[in-house]
């Protein structure tokens, strides 16, 4: 049990570290190639949340688990629509263009709606196949 502890808290101290790391490597690169420190950032942070995503969908396709690929996309895109835009209004009002709520955020619905339709779809054959 202590030895979990240890680990648990040496992989902290490393992925902090690490962070920081690239964070600084980043904000060097930019700057080399006359970059915005804020493209960069936002890349990096686009990066970093997508990677434990990319981890578990690869991870769960070797593992042969297609439901949990599924699953994992649409509760991403459902955390990123609605936890992030739910938090950041807590802290200051959200204001968003008359384009993104018209436009991108029924399409960005749209297309969750559909891909867990699509990706439900080996399910409904099996339940069709019992009536």
């Amino acid at each position: 049990m202590i030895l979990e502890i240890v680990l648990i808290i040496i992989g902290f101290i490393f992925l902090i570290k690490g962070a920081d790391f690239l964070v600084r490597a980043a904000i060097s690169i930019a700057k080399r190639f006359g970059l915005s420190e804020m493209l960069i950032g936002l890349t990096i942070v686009a990066v970093g949340t997508s990677l434990p995503e990319i981890f578990i969908t690869a991870t769960s396709a070797i593992d042969g688990h297609s439901d949990l690929i599924i699953g994992n996309a649409i509760g991403s895109c459902i955390c990123n629509f609605l936890f992030v835009i739910g938090i950041t209004s807590l802290v200051r009002p959200v204001k968003f263009d008359k384009r993104i709520v018209k436009r991108h955020l029924p399409i960005g619905i749209g297309t969750m709606v559909l891909l867990l339709f699509l990706g439900n779809t080996e399910k409904l054959r099996r339940c069709s196949n019992h009536y």
